[in-house]
């Protein structure tokens, strides 16, 4: 509790990393004695860095959801959306957004349509926001409004994720470069280049949603 009420940058670094750590270790009584105090920090400390690592720090509560981010649950949201507007906080927010989206998604259905419009703008080399639609598509119960409101994105959100798979400068002469070795060197160079990066996540992101909706993908082609 020590770390929360002094809530210093050096605190709050040290109380992420706890709750990262060892999350499932943590009593939910402690969890929810320090949540509201972490939710008024988003209000009432104007610090970039106070934000970076409070947004930190609930994001890792969010697997267990106590209760007391339950009960402040319309608060941490309205917090992620002001806060979505600041630039050096912007992939923070949208962790936080596939976090909860990836546990509760119900959570987040009375705000899908300002959520996607948010996400789709994001999402242009932007490996956090391509995430999100990586991760929706791998959810098994989802919510109509959330469906319905990605759905409703599609002819701005699939060519976004097609420009995205694009190779870059450097990758187009790498490939150039193997094309004058033997062909099957081409294929076991991406077999084994196992790095996440945008182009892989938005081209998973693009496949995952053409098995949801179908032909309505192929359409905003």
């Amino acid at each position: 509790s020590n770390l929360v009420e002094t809530p210093s940058t050096g605190s709050l670094l040290t109380l992420s990393k706890l709750l990262l750590d060892g999350i499932d270790e943590i009593p939910i009584s402690q969890l929810d004695y320090a949540i509201p105090v972490l939710i008024q920090l988003l209000f009432n400390d104007a610090h970039t860095n106070t934000h970076t690592n409070v947004l930190k720090c609930l994001m890792h509560c969010v697997p267990r959801m106590p209760s007391a981010l339950i009960a402040h649950l319309d608060e941490y949201i309205s917090s992620l959306s002001r806060l979505s507007e600041v630039p050096q906080l912007r992939t923070t927010v949208i962790q936080s957004l596939t976090a909860i989206l990836e546990v509760h998604c119900a959570f987040l259905e009375e705000h899908s349509t300002a959520i996607v419009r948010f996400m789709v703008h994001s999402t242009v080399d932007n490996l956090d926001a391509c995430d999100y639609w990586w991760t929706f598509t791998n959810l098994e119960i989802v919510g109509d409004d959330m469906k319905r409101a990605i759905q409703h994105s599609l002819p701005e959100l699939v060519p976004i994720l097609l420009a995205n798979m694009k190779y870059d400068e450097s990758q187009q002469v790498e490939l150039v470069t193997d094309m004058h070795d033997e062909l099957p060197a081409i294929y076991s160079k991406d077999d084994y280049d196992t790095e996440w990066n945008v182009r892989k996540c938005s081209a998973a992101g693009l496949d995952g949603l053409a098995v949801v909706y179908g032909d309505t993908v192929l359409k905003s082609l």
